[in-house]
């Protein structure tokens, strides 16, 4: 697998373990602090430093090499330098079953332009096309209306309601269960 590739509009690119790129990761995360945060597991209590960032592209690095995760940072092509956000397959399984999940962020300022149907629908592409995914789930917390809209709209079918699935601020979160297949 590669580690750059474009759409129309956006880089799609697995970012090595360097400090220049932590820290461009470090000011995605930052700049949408109150969007981000309440859909997403806590933050430890370092996870807001250069550091923290730097040691989390390491490890992902080491899982897409792997083939175990996969997690795109998106760059506008008229913007190469800045981070828009993410799309990032995780729980990859082969064998039988070629699914994965997937999990995606993008900044407060590009919403609402279709950055991230674009992104979306370029990485799970390229999911399917080389790592032969036959089916990827996604997860959503039922408050998220954005997110549950944006992933019917391309094509994800509500699975269902899944009860106390994630323990995150304090109490277990249901989460609704989405699924994309490809036909």
């Amino acid at each position: 697998m590669n580690t750059l590739y474009e759409t129309d509009r956006l880089y799609l690119q697995v970012l090595a373990p360097t400090e220049p790129n932590a820290k461009k990761v470090l000011r995605l995360y930052d700049n949408n602090r109150d969007r981000f945060e309440p859909y997403e597991l806590d933050r430890q209590e370092n996870f807001y430093t250069v550091g923290y960032q730097l040691a989390l592209l390491q490890t992902e690095y080491n899982l897409f090499v792997k083939g175990e995760t996969v997690r795109f940072f998106l760059f506008l092509k008229n913007d190469p330098d800045t981070i828009i956000g993410t799309v990032a397959f995780h729980e990859i399984k082969k064998s039988f079953f070629h699914c994965c999940d997937i999990g995606y962020k993008l900044d407060v300022k590009y919403e609402s332009k279709g950055f991230a149907t674009e992104a979306l629908m370029g990485a799970m592409g390229i999911m399917h096309d080389e790592y032969s995914m036959h089916r990827i789930n996604a997860y959503v917390i039922p408050s998220n209306e954005r997110s549950l809209k944006l992933l019917s709209r391309i094509g994800y079918v509500d699975e269902g309601l899944q009860k106390d699935y994630i323990f995150m601020h304090g109490v277990w979160q249901d989460h609704e269960h989405l699924t994309f297949i490809f036909n």
